[in-house]
């Protein structure tokens, strides 16, 4: 956690990578999460920001039309959707920004997922431990987070 939390001191982050539902958007409600344009119209004059989502509960498509009404798809450098392989969309992202492990982060609410990917990789991982997947904690396989959060809005003092 040392090494990947002086990534941060050192500035070496160019990327930070989003996760779309539970992370900015709650699906229950329909709704961005309090705070969510404030954050990322913050981060993005910092860093290239992505968004990487896993479309189960809809179609793609639609997912993609609900981002683009949210009013937050213009903090976004890149855009994926997929309804199937959340890893392939974040190979995608390293591979497209060129960038390596100690220069992005990822931002997720559920360790299964980004958190999983992210350390397997020397990621820095920030958990947004909040809402549905708050209780389902870190293990041997996930690895345990560089970061918990609470809030999104605990990331401006981060970066």
């Amino acid at each position: 956690m040392v090494n990947k939390l002086k990534n941060i001191m050192e500035h070496k982050i160019k990327v930070i990578i989003f996760d779309w539902g539970g992370t900015l958007y709650d699906l229950k409600t329909d709704t961005l999460f309090d705070g969510v344009p404030e954050i990322l119209f913050y981060l993005s004059n910092r860093y290239k920001l992505v968004l990487v989502s896993l479309a189960v509960s809809e179609s793609s498509e639609d997912r993609k039309i609900k981002i683009q009404k949210s009013g937050v798809a213009k903090y976004f450098a890149q855009i994926i959707v997929d309804d199937k392989d959340k890893d392939g969309m974040y190979e995608m992202v390293v591979t497209d920004f060129k960038i390596e492990p100690d220069e992005f982060v990822i931002v997720d609410n559920q360790v299964v997922y980004g958190i999983k990917w992210g350390n397997s990789k020397g990621a820095e991982t920030v958990w947004l431990k909040s809402g549905e997947f708050e209780n389902v904690l870190p293990n041997v396989d996930t690895g345990e987070p560089s970061v918990i959060v609470r809030n999104l809005s605990e990331l401006k003092e981060l970066y």
